[in-house]
Order: structure tokens, then C-alpha cells, then sequence
């Protein structure tokens, strides 16, 4: 970081000040330090107004017992939210900027809730012990922002040290189902398993998203499997548990899973209908993310039922609403379905400007969205060798039929990656 960074700094001071330790006291830990963090570059760092190096930024991880990714994530994405107004969430209480940040996840705007979510830790730490819990869930709030910003890995890493703490039974609820669901987008579907039978474990009542969503996991963690009959009953049964709980984007992911379970078995007119019905759910509802994934899906579902002109259409629409909301994962899942359509017509100029795009966009993932294997060879060619595949479907107990393994991105700094939001 060459320049300082305000929001970094104010955490930097919580973390401090939660300890009670002095700046004094800071500088004297880290005395024997490679790189001793002394008290005028402390001060000057938790006001902003200095930059650190990778290996000062080790140093205050394991000063404030926190992983060296994590510090580091935390720094990335405080770069990326400077250029949101800092003051916004300016004289709000933890409660306020929690109950805030759900909405903005709601509403699909994936870097406010970061800042609000950032924000309440920030105040948790400060408030100490009577904090405890709501620091927990503002962290449970980050790891979720950063998983729909495509984040998948740093979410699902911020799951599980949340797991290691102890917790109220609604908060291991909700961080067993983001470990679960992010384990799933990582093709880790052993642990995502593993994560769905230790939430059975855990005492009712659950979050209502949980709720929700526990038989939607479930369906995926069949689908995954290829169990396409079983998938459909438990996407259903998925939808009928999201009405219940009124959480109609739960309903919403549900309807559009229902569409792809009929795509693979071959009703492509049953799938259809799924879809009109997912999107009216989110049109009435005002989400905007579930229904870039039922343009997504309508625009495959338009592919199987050979009308191209309509599936271009489709992944436009969804294209235009990710954009506007930063959902990188959701445009280069669609920049893909348009560069395979593309090359299906033998549009070499469509399929060219789809794969620049795509580049563009890979760098922005710790991890490429499932489905790429097809891709990864023209993103990366200049080091191929650099391509690491994930164990296959037989090591890893399977995976969903209709999207192959992720394969990771080229290795970059941690201190340096790209912006997720452009």
C-alpha cells in the first residue's frame, strides 16, 4: 500500500484498542521483529497516513492472532471501498449498520454491504466484550459480501475461523451454510457435505435465511452429484421452505435451480416455466441478483431449445444488471455462455469480443467460476503451465453435470489484486 488508507487504519486502532494496549506497549512486542512496527509508524498507520509493507502487515497478523490472508483481504478490499464515501456510515451503531448491510446484500449492492458490514466490526472491536456478538456477525456479514462479490475462497477461509470461536447456535448455523455454500462454488462437495450434516447438529431455531435456504444446499449437494431426480424434489421442497419464511430470493435461486434441474433432463418447456416464474418472484421482490441468474439459466435454457437469437437476448439482460451491480462472477459466467454461442454460429468477431472480456475479468477471481475448463487454456496461454485443475469428479465425490471443475487463477499478490468491482 503505498498510500495510507483510513478505513485500514480505524480497524488497525480497534484491533489495538480492544487489547487495551498501548502504542508503547505495540511497539515493545514487536521490538525483535524483522520489521518492528515502532510507535510513530503505528500512529501514523491507524490514521492514515502511511502505507505498510507484506511483511509489517505479517507482523501485525500475528500480533492480533489473525491470518496473514485475512489482514491482507481486509487491506485489498479497504483499497476498493476508498472510493465510496468514507462518511456514510458516519454516526451509526453496530445494530444500524448490520441491519443495513443485510439490506444492501439484498438489494444486491455488494460493496456497500462490504463497508457497512467492515464498519460494524470496526465498532464491535471497539466496543469489547459487549461487542463479542456483534462483531461475530458483522464478520459472518463480510465473508458473505465477499462471496457474492466472487470471493469465494476468502469467504469460505472467514467461515471457518469463525468456526473456531465460540458461538451462539444461529451464529454456527450461519457460518456452517456459508462454509457449505462457498465449499460447493469451490467444487469442494466433501466438505460441503460434511458442513450440511453438522448443521442438522445445531440447535433450532435457525436464521431464517438458513432456514430457507438448508434444503436449496441440499439440492445443489444432489445436483452435484448428478441425483438430477432427487435434486428436483428437494429444490422443491426448497421453494415451499422459503415461502414459509417470506425469504423470496431463497425462492427465487430455488425456481431458477428447478429450470436447470428440467434443462439437464430434457424439458426444456417445463424449464421454461420455472424460469417466468423465478422471475416474477424477483421482479416483484426487487432483486436484482436473482434475476440476472434466471436470465443466465433462460438464456441456456433458450440454447437447448435452438433459439440463439433469444438466448443472446437473455444474457444480455442479465449482463446489463450485473454490471450495474458488480457481480463479476454472474458477468464472466455470462460473457462465457455468449463466447460458446459465439463460436457455436462461427461469429469469430461476437466470440473474440466475449473472450476479451473474459480476461479482463479473470484476473478479478482467487478462484474462476465453475464450468471454465474450456476457457482456461485461451484466458491464461501465456503461462499455461501455471493452471492448476482441481482433484476430478471421483476424488472430490462428484460434481454438477452441467459445470465442470474451477480452475484458479494465475497466482497474484495478495497486496495487489485487482479490483473485483470494475
Amino acid at each position: 500500500m503505498a498510500q495510507g488508507n483510513r478505513r485500514f487504519g480505524a480497524y488497525l486502532r480497534a484491533l489495538r484498542e480492544s487489547r487495551h494496549w498501548s502504542l508503547d506497549h505495540v511497539e515493545a512486542l514487536t521490538d525483535q521483529e524483522g520489521e518492528p512496527i515502532t510507535r510513530s509508524l503505528l500512529s501514523r498507520l491507524e490514521r492514515g497516513e502511511a502505507g505498510v509493507s507484506a511483511a509489517r502487515l505479517l507482523t501485525l497478523a500475528r500480533l492480533y492472532s489473525l491470518a496473514g490472508s485475512e489482514l491482507a483481504e481486509r487491506l485489498d478490499t479497504d483499497e476498493e471501498l476508498a472510493r465510496i464515501d468514507f462518511e456514510a456510515a458516519a454516526g451509526l451503531s453496530s445494530a444500524e449498520l448490520l441491519q443495513r448491510g443485510e439490506e444492501a446484500i439484498k438489494n444486491g449492492d455488494v460493496k456497500r454491504a462490504l463497508l457497512l458490514y467492515e464498519e460494524a466490526e470496526t465498532h464491535a472491536l471497539r466496543d469489547g466484550a459487549d461487542g463479542l456478538s456483534a462483531r461475530t456477525r458483522a464478520r459472518l456479514g463480510v465473508a458473505r459480501a465477499l462471496g457474492a462479490a466472487g470471493r469465494c475462497r476468502s469467504a469460505r477461509s472467514l467461515a471457518l475461523e469463525v468456526l473456531g470461536a465460540p458461538l451462539q447456535p444461529q451464529e454456527r448455523a450461519f457460518a456452517l451454510f456459508l462454509f457449505a455454500k462457498h465449499s460447493l462454488e469451490l467444487g469442494h462437495v466433501p466438505a460441503m457435505r460434511f458442513a450440511l450434516l453438522a448443521l442438522k447438529e445445531v440447535q433450532k431455531p435457525w436464521p431464517t435465511e438458513v432456514a430457507a435456504a438448508a434444503p436449496w444446499l441440499e439440492g445443489e449437494y444432489l445436483l452435484a452429484e448428478n441425483r438430477l431426480k432427487e435434486a428436483m424434489e428437494a429444490f422443491l421442497a426448497a421453494v415451499d421452505a422459503a415461502r414459509a419464511a417470506f425469504e423470496p430470493s431463497s425462492e427465487a435461486l430455488s425456481l431458477v435451480r428447478l429450470a436447470t434441474v428440467c434443462r439437464l433432463r430434457s424439458h426444456p418447456s417445463e424449464a421454461f416455466n420455472w424460469i417466468e416464474r423465478a422471475k416474477n418472484v424477483a421482479s416483484q421482490h426487487a432483486l436484482p441478483r436473482c434475476a440476472v441468474k434466471a436470465e443466465t439459466e433462460e438464456g441456456r435454457i433458450h440454447v437447448v431449445r435452438r433459439r440463439p437469437d433469444l438466448a443472446r437476448q437473455a444474457w444480455i439482460r442479465g449482463r446489463q444488471i450485473a454490471r450495474n451491480l458488480g457481480l463479476n462472477a454472474d458477468l464472466f459466467e455470462i460473457f462465457a455462455e455468449l463466447w460458446r454461442l459465439a463460436r457455436t454460429e462461427g461469429k469469430e468477431n461476437d466470440a473474440k469480443s466475449a473472450l476479451q472480456n473474459l480476461r479482463r475479468l479473470a484476473p478479478l477471481f482467487e478462484t474462476l467460476p465453475r464450468g471454465s475448463d474450456d476457457l482456461a487454456p485461451m484466458l491464461f496461454n501465456e503461462a499455461p503451465s501455471r493452471l492448476t485443475r482441481r482433484p476430478t469428479a471421483s476424488a472430490e465425490g462428484g460434481r454438477r453435470p452441467d459445470r465442470g471443475p474451477a480452475v484458479p487463477a494465475p497466482a497474484h499478490s495478495a497486496m495487489r489484486r485487482s479490483n473485483v468491482y470494475e
